[in-house]
């Protein structure tokens, strides 16, 4: 069986490259987690900001914050 930490991640990666919608990683991301580490990517991907326009980040500000989700889908996928 697949570890909610696999599946956290997975489902955060397929977001990621416009896979799948947010609606969808919602519906495949583990729910009832203690984990702080699955907390703390869903959260990130929650409040992650657009990419240029009025309220959105500049280019390296976006790919700076992007970097951090991937970091935390890196630390998830090691520890799975």
């Amino acid at each position: 069986m697949e570890s909610q930490r696999n599946i956290a991640a997975k489902a955060a990666r397929q977001l990621l490259a416009k896979q799948i919608s947010y609606e969808q990683f919602l519906d495949a991301y583990p729910e009832e987690t203690k984990d702080n580490d699955i907390e703390k990517l869903f959260s990130l991907i929650e409040h992650q900001p657009s990419e240029g326009g009025l309220l959105g980040l500049g280019k390296d500000h976006y790919e700076q914050y992007t970097a951090q989700i991937i970091r935390a889908i890196e630390l998830l996928e090691k520890t799975a």
